[in-house]
């Protein structure tokens, strides 16, 4: 048995190697390569996007039609400001962690250190005893696994790059092992691939400027050739020494997806939870107006009971993963703030926090049936109005109604209801080949002249007229695989609060509402987010009743608080540090044992 298993490993690993060879994603280039080369086009600039300024954001009282009907034209006109007032989101940005999560689930900074030389404590420094243990039931996981991962993440990226590459060490520089965050060095060296430029160099080979000097003419010709070519390539005439093969823009979004799902996943997976991909289409309804997200996993906690929990079954969702190709967020023309990208970025975190927060009211819910009610569920598609029914013509239907059957024809429609008699066997030729199998008859086919074949059934193909007239519901959202609940939210709190990896706070009780976060990531960058979702505000977006209760003097039930951390850079040590320290405080809030939670 152990045998087998070691083998499947084996070729599980063959295969992912052999895909990576043939999609492109191993990148044959060497990373220091001390060789020259033709450079590569310039790098992609960064420009990460700024939230909306507070005097643009005005909270109006819209009806779900109108704002069904702003989205719909949407493709038209492009995202701008008015669609994110229509949501009524309130943005924050550039929040400090200790606001983002109550301090007492941050891990404290002596924890980058090694355990065992400086005797820390294996449980978080918190004063409450309910936060030594999960809402699953297991220990807070303490120092030593918070640093076994960490270490991995303070690595010099070269020694890193190489580890996951195997390829021996610089000259002069230990052997670095890495294990929980294999994945996501592999994915984030074919990032530095194309956005990498710490090692950018540009030099002109003395050959190549002695050839040029020689040559007046091809002097005046390149002059000619810079002054009205490309004028934003700079590295023309000049060799190249670095990582870089390509630009930012270039650089396949897989890769991206890759680094910020395996960043995730080695930290949740020390509270004992999955980040999985979608298994349904992610998408937001609106009204009567469903809009796809694009959205690249969720974080999911493994049940109590272990038998559901080899059947494939997870409960939550906790938080969300999203990441963005885009490149460009601001125009010089635009203002800032409220650049068409900037406004599309924002619009796609919400979304994907709201469809979170939606997933999440399903607690204790079972799926509707959507049928239920529904005309065409009783009633004909065909109204009976004139021309017929589709696909049948009027004639043929009045002279089946009119016409009788003669005797010869009834005779014949009565044999073909009989059942067929058995085939004769075949007649076994010289050389034991059917005569059948040897020779078919002019226009016929294999199928005609030897019969189905045994166990098989002929499938009819349907039409289009066919395909009309079976109605089949949308696609289902609901995962049945799934156990939809509000993990880590008091059950006292009125508010969800749904957060995106990039989060902040806006004066409000966290101990009293519940945190849903969600990773976004942009660039090579990651950030953590917040927003709070009242039930109301859920069922405001799909019923035509405008908003107006609201207890006065406080925040209003259909405003989104946006809040966001810093953005932080993966391809930066001490950026990487506090990324993985908002995760797991995040982690540790929502999978903290609240007491009177269920199962």
């Amino acid at each position: 048995m152990a045998l087998g298993s070691f083998a499947k490993r084996m070729a599980k690993r063959f295969a992912r190697t052999i895909k990576k060879i043939l999609t492109g994603s191993a990148s044959a280039a060497p990373r220091l390569d001390a060789k020259q080369r033709a450079a590569p086009a310039p790098a992609t600039p960064v420009q990460l996007p700024l939230p909306p300024p507070r005097n643009a954001l005005g909270l109006a009282a819209h009806t779900a039609q109108e704002i069904s009907a702003l989205f719909l034209k949407i493709h038209k006109t492009g995202p701008t400001i008015q669609h994110v007032q229509a949501l009524n989101v309130c943005s924050v940005a550039e929040v400090a962690l200790e606001q983002l999560v109550p301090e007492d689930h941050l891990p404290p900074t002596s924890w980058q250190q090694d355990p065992t030389t400086i005797g820390g404590s294996n449980v978080f420094p918190a004063p409450l005893p309910s936060t030594l243990t999960l809402c699953n039931g297991l220990l807070v996981p303490g120092h030593d696994l918070y640093f076994i991962r960490a270490k991995e993440l303070l690595l010099d990226n070269e020694d890193a790059f190489r580890s996951v590459e195997r390829k021996p060490p610089l000259p002069g520089r230990p052997m670095v092992r890495v294990a929980y965050f294999r994945h996501f060095w592999d994915a984030l060296s074919q990032m530095a691939d194309y956005w990498d430029t710490s090692l950018d160099e540009y030099t002109s080979s003395a050959a190549d400027a002695g050839q040029e000097a020689m040559d007046i003419d091809q002097l005046h010709s390149d002059a000619n050739s810079a002054e009205g070519g490309d004028a934003e390539n700079g590295t023309k005439k000049q060799n190249y020494t670095g990582r870089r093969i390509g630009t930012g823009r270039e650089m396949p979004a897989r890769h991206r997806d890759d680094a910020v799902f395996a960043f995730v996943e080695a930290i949740t997976s020390a509270f004992r939870c999955k980040v999985e991909r979608p298994r349904t289409e992610p998408k937001i309804k609106l009204h009567n107006l469903f809009i796809p997200l694009p959205q690249i996993g969720n974080v999911y906690r493994y049940p109590k009971d272990s038998q559901q929990a080899r059947r494939g079954v997870l409960e939550g969702p906790l938080m969300g993963i999203q990441c963005t190709n885009q490149t460009v967020f601001h125009r010089p023309e635009e203002p800032p703030g409220e650049g068409q990208g900037e406004n599309a970025n924002l619009l796609r975190e919400v979304g994907v926090m709201l469809s979170i927060a939606h997933k999440r009211s399903r607690e204790g819910q079972t799926e509707p049936d959507p049928s239920e009610g529904k005309w065409w569920v009783s009633k004909p598609r065909w109204g009976g109005g004139p021309g017929g029914e589709v696909g049948v013509s009027e004639e043929s239907q009045n002279a089946k109604e009119v016409e009788p059957k003669s005797p010869f024809v009834q005779e014949l429609v009565d044999e073909s209801k009989k059942p067929a008699s058995e085939p004769k066997p075949p007649v076994r030729a010289r050389g034991g080949m059917d005569r059948l199998s040897r020779k078919q008859e002019p226009g016929s086919t294999k199928e005609d002249s030897e019969g189905p074949a045994k166990g098989r059934k002929r499938t009819k193909r349907s039409n289009a007229v066919e395909n009309w007239k079976s109605l089949q519901p949308a696609p289902s959202s609901w995962d049945k695989n799934v156990v939809y609940k509000k993990i880590g939210k008091d059950k006292n709190a009125t508010f969800d609060d749904v957060s995106f990896c990039f989060v902040d706070k806006i004066e409000r009780n966290l101990l009293n509402t519940q945190q849903i976060y969600l990773v976004s990531a942009l660039y090579h960058h990651i950030s953590i987010v917040h927003v709070r979702v009242h039930p109301k505000y859920l069922e405001y977006l799909n019923t035509t009743a405008p908003p107006h209760d609201f207890v006065p003097g406080q925040q209003p039930w259909y405003v989104l608080d946006v809040t966001r951390s810093r953005w932080f850079d993966l391809l930066i040590m001490e950026d990487r540090k506090q990324a993985i320290r908002g995760v797991w405080g995040v982690m540790s809030y929502l999978m903290r044992d609240l007491g009177t939670e269920g199962s």
